[in-house]
C-alpha cells in the first residue's frame, strides 16, 4: 500500500501508449522488438554508483529497472499480441526522483527528432538553459558519439542549423579567429580560425513537456 505523498515504484501500462507519446504513429512489427530489447537494456544495464539521495547515501550496483516484464497473447490468427507491461524501478531512482527532484523536463518534440538532433538537444539543455553555450566543434563531435570526418559533421550541423528543428534551443556554426593568432618565424600569421558550435535558448513560452529522470 502507497501512502499519500509517497512515489510508487512499479508502473503498469500501455506499448500503444509509449508509442504515442514518443512520436510513432504506426508502430510496426521491429518497433515493437526494439520496444522489447530497450527494456531488456534497461534492465540489464548495471550502474556502479557513490551518489546521496537525501540522508541515504548508496555505494554499490544497480540496474534502472529492477524488474520488467513484457507479456504476450496468441491471437485467434496465430499473432502474438503485447499485453500492458509492468517496470519495477530501482530504489535509487525512486528516491532521486521523489526526495531530490532530480529530474529533467524534455520537450515532448524531443522524441521526433533525429539521432544527432536529440544529442544536440540533450547538450543545450545541460549547457544552456538561460543563455548560449559555445563548444569546439571537435568536442561536441566526441560528446554525440560522431564518427565522421569534422568536415562532414560541420555540414551535417550547418543543415540542422538552418532547418531549425529542435526544440527549445538553435545551433549556430561559427569561425571564430583566435585573439592572439600564431606566428612563424617571419612573423606571419599561421594557423586555421577553430570551428565551434553555439547553442542558444529559444522562447519557451509554448510546447509540452515530459519529465525523465537525470
Amino acid at each position: 500500500m502507497v501512502g499519500p505523498g509517497e512515489v510508487q515504484n512499479v508502473f503498469t501500462f500501455n506499448a500503444h501508449d509509449f508509442f504515442r507519446a514518443t512520436g510513432v504513429g504506426r508502430p510496426s512489427k521491429r518497433d515493437y522488438d526494439r520496444f522489447i530489447e530497450a527494456l531488456g537494456r534497461l534492465q540489464g544495464t548495471q550502474i556502479r554508483t557513490n551518489i546521496k539521495t537525501g540522508t541515504v547515501g548508496t555505494k554499490g550496483f544497480f540496474s534502472w529497472f529492477a524488474e520488467a516484464q513484457a507479456t504476450t497473447r496468441e491471437t485467434a490468427s496465430g499473432v502474438d499480441q503485447l499485453m500492458p507491461v509492468r517496470v519495477q524501478l530501482c530504489d535509487w531512482l525512486v528516491r532521486a526522483v521523489s526526495r531530490d527532484s532530480r529530474i529533467y523536463d524534455y520537450h515532448n518534440d524531443y522524441f521526433r527528432l533525429g539521432s544527432i538532433e536529440r544529442r544536440l538537444y540533450e547538450l543545450a539543455h545541460c549547457y544552456c538553459r538561460d543563455e548560449e553555450y559555445e563548444m569546439p566543434l571537435e568536442m561536441l563531435g566526441a560528446k554525440i558519439g560522431s564518427t565522421s570526418p569534422l568536415r562532414t559533421l560541420k555540414s551535417q550541423l550547418k543543415k540542422i542549423a538552418a532547418e531549425n528543428k529542435m526544440p527549445s534551443y538553435s545551433i549556430e556554426v561559427r569561425e571564430v579567429i583566435p585573439e592572439v593568432p600564431a606566428r612563424d618565424k617571419l612573423g606571419r600569421r599561421v594557423g586555421k580560425p577553430e570551428t565551434v558550435v553555439v547553442m542558444k535558448p529559444k522562447d519557451r513560452s509554448t510546447g509540452g513537456r515530459a519529465a525523465l529522470a537525470a
